[in-house]
């Protein structure tokens, strides 16, 4: 999947959000600045799929969502294979 525009500076990056605030991860946690720059580069037509882990239970606590994105909440063993589904019914 190609980034959603090329970003050669910092001028560069979205200032939209596609990771949202409110999420229950640790202050200071590297993965919530990881996910929200990694959003920013994929941008709003990416499908995110997601094995159970730390990411995935903080940020998906029912009712919410941080996810701006669709998501699918997938067991370990099979996130591989469903991503390559998505993306064979994308270009069918």
């Amino acid at each position: 999947m190609a980034l959603a525009k090329p970003v050669r500076t910092v001028w560069d990056i979205p200032r939209g959000e596609r990771f949202a605030p409110g999420h229950s991860m640790c202050q200071g946690c590297g993965a919530a600045l990881i996910m929200r720059h990694l959003m920013k580069a994929l941008g709003r037509d990416a499908i995110i799929a997601m094995a159970t882990g730390c990411v995935e239970v903080t940020t998906t606590l029912f009712p919410r969502t941080s996810w701006k994105n669709p998501w699918i909440h997938l067991a370990f063993e099979n996130a591989g294979a469903v991503a390559s589904g998505i993306e064979a019914a994308i270009k069918a």
